[in-house]
């Protein structure tokens, strides 16, 4: 059995690791302490900018961070280019779902808004 560790959890596991408060690694990305609680709560979706800031930060492989089947425990300092690239795709795919499913709540939302106008 083996589970899976989201990013958001990662990120936060690693950051108390490294003893830094959530205030500090707020400042280095230049956004509100609160800012950087969503993320770590995983309310925030990340853009691969931010991811590969964190992972800079955090010292650690960018791919280490986003590899949800990589446990803290196992990071590694290098990584297979085939492993990059799937899991790239496997990035892409999740941010084409959910933007999908954006497209889609929009297109809910502005149904709703004029069937109340009618």
């Amino acid at each position: 059995y083996y589970m899976q560790v989201s990013t958001h959890i990662k990120i936060k596991n690693i950051r108390k690791a490294l003893q830094f408060s959530q205030a500090d690694i707020a400042k280095k990305l230049n956004i509100s302490q609160m800012a950087y609680s969503k993320i770590e709560r995983g309310v925030t979706q990340l853009n691969l900018d931010k991811i590969n800031r964190l992972a800079k930060i955090l010292s650690i492989n960018l791919w280490d961070l986003i590899d949800e089947e990589i446990a803290i425990g196992n990071i590694e300092k290098s990584t297979n280019p085939n492993k990059v690239v799937e899991l790239l795709d496997s990035y892409f795919q999740k941010q084409e779902d959910a933007l999908h499913q954006l497209k889609e709540e929009n297109k809910q939302l502005k149904k709703e808004l004029n069937q109340r106008k009618s």
